[in-house]
């Protein structure tokens, strides 16, 4: 079996990694999502920079002793006039910079 077939969604919950870091983040993200009935930028921000689970957070914050941080967090509008929104970096130690295009 492939390596890959873990993270297959169709895979039945006892097989699924329901401790892994990417899971528990994965979760953080619909549990906030799926309760909205709009989802405006601020909330996509909010959830973007959430800390719900502070050992799986999904936004990860840079630490001296280098372990693995939010390289970058990006929202895109594809409706209307189109832009990006990006921050360089964690979304919790910068603003998202807007481009228009």
């Amino acid at each position: 079996m492939s390596w890959t077939r873990k993270f297959d969604p169709n895979v039945p919950g006892k097989n699924k990694p329901v401790t892994s870091n990417s899971y528990i983040r994965l979760e953080a993200l619909r549990s906030r999502m799926t309760a909205l009935q709009v989802i405006g930028d601020q909330k996509i921000k909010e959830t973007l920079r959430s800390k719900d689970d502070a050992k799986n957070p999904v936004c990860s914050e840079i630490r001296k002793e280098g372990f693995s941080f939010t390289f970058a967090s990006t929202i895109m509008t594809l409706t209307g006039n189109p832009y990006l929104q990006i921050t360089p970096g964690p979304p919790t130690e910068s603003d998202y910079k807007r481009f228009d295009f």
